[in-house]
């Protein structure tokens, strides 16, 4: 059989396998879309950049901080960003100590009466001493554990909420309006 008829039936196979992967899990959440990079286009030296499919923004700028605490109460590290764009993107390091937690959020926010709703994927990883390496004056064994979470959450803006509890660490999530300054 030759190629361009193979096409057809390779299609017909593959939204045949969608359907039922969708339908073997009713409950199972949406992924989130990855955040599109706008398309920028420029029409010559004299024309401004101008930017298509952005997405939508929020009322004012807001300081989004994400912050961690481990089993000691001790702080992990925080991690913020500031921005007015309803899609939310952020991921590094907790600090710069040594083998730090890393965190990563994708999401979007949308504003409705007073309160924000973020949809969200969220992970950290977790570094874990182990055992003392046998070699004298060498550097403990380091694991990592990894703590994720997908959902939805109503936000009041400024009020921090524990967003992930796993193993004895907290996350936690605020969202604060930045004054213009």
């Amino acid at each position: 059989m030759s190629t361009p008829r193979l096409l057809p039936l390779l299609i017909i196979a593959l939204q045949t396998t969608a359907s039922l992967t969708s339908a073997q899990q009713p409950n199972a959440p949406e992924p989130l879309p990855l955040p599109r990079r706008p398309n920028i286009v420029n029409s010559g030296p004299s024309m401004p950049v101008t930017r298509l499919g952005a997405p939508p923004l929020l009322s004012s700028n807001y300081r989004i901080t994400f912050s961690g605490t481990g089993p000691d109460g001790k702080s992990i590290g925080e991690l913020s960003t500031l921005t007015c764009s309803s899609t939310l993107s952020i991921s590094g390091p907790l600090s710069d100590r040594p083998n730090p937690a890393e965190f990563r959020v994708e999401g979007q926010i949308s504003e409705t009466e007073g309160q924000f709703l973020l949809t969200y994927t969220i992970g950290f990883t977790v570094p874990n001493a182990t055992e003392e390496s046998p070699a004298p004056n060498a550097a403990p064994r380091i694991q990592y554990s990894t703590h994720a979470s997908v959902g939805s959450l109503l936000m009041q803006p400024g009020k921090a909420y524990q967003i992930l509890k796993c193993s004895g660490h907290t996350y936690t999530i605020t969202a604060t309006p930045e004054p213009d300054k």
